[in-house]
């Protein structure tokens, strides 16, 4: 399957040896993310460290190990799917955006997240990493 992952997944691959993380390491399904998750993941990543209980140095070698399987989509392929992505959650959720729009651009099978907001759209599949485990 092509799917999207989340930003909250990258992040809950870094806090904990967790079904997420088991997810984006086993490298079962062609994986994207939007630049756009990085870069939250980035701007997460001390608060990350003091959960994870791991200093930044050994939370970007996970980071590096668990996005490693992940193409991400540039945000100038996103832009020709911003309108739509938009009109399909820009009400729920304007931060969701980029992941819709990266569906969409990557004509992804589903979204993977624990964000409950992606469930409240109809145009794209939702999972999470455990629904995945048992497919």
């Amino acid at each position: 399957m092509r799917l999207v992952v989340d930003t909250n997944i990258i992040i809950a691959s870094l806090i904990r040896d967790s079904m997420a993380r088991r997810f984006l390491v086993l490298r079962r399904h062609e994986l994207f993310a939007p630049e756009h998750a990085i870069r939250e993941v980035e701007q997460h990543l001390q608060l990350i460290t003091k959960k994870a209980g791991i200093s930044e140095a050994e939370a970007r070698t996970v980071l590096a190990s668990a996005i490693s399987s992940v193409e991400v989509v540039p945000e100038s392929l996103l832009l020709a799917e911003i309108d739509e992505a938009n009109s399909i959650i820009g009400k729920i959720d304007q931060s969701d955006v980029p992941f819709v729009a990266c569906a969409l651009a990557v004509h992804a099978d589903g979204i993977v997240t624990y964000d409950k907001d992606f469930r409240r759209q109809k145009a794209i599949r939702v999972f999470t990493p455990e629904q995945l485990a048992q497919q």
